[in-house]
């Protein structure tokens, strides 16, 4: 899933929905909500991660430590097959 994610808690709110059916994992849209609604340094962390590590913003976000944590069948989803997500 290619997606940008910038700014604007409405349009991320609306990608988010747009890709629940998706996703099908509580878990994941959880982690792109709390995204939505972080503050700019957090979300400024995680980009800067993405790119240091070229990987895409969103398997950041859903990969992240922080709660909720994937479970191993989601993570493994992530993982494996990041493009897939």
């Amino acid at each position: 899933m290619a997606i940008t994610l910038d700014d604007d808690p409405q349009v991320l709110q609306q990608q988010i929905d747009a890709c629940r059916a998706r996703i099908q994992s509580t878990v994941m849209c959880e982690k792109l909500t709390r995204y939505v609604y972080a503050p700019r340094e957090t979300k400024a962390l995680i980009r800067r991660h993405a790119a240091e590590h070229n990987l895409e913003l969103v398997v950041c976000i859903v990969r992240g430590g922080d709660e909720p944590r994937l479970d191993r069948y989601d993570l493994e989803r992530v993982v494996v097959r990041p493009v897939m997500l």
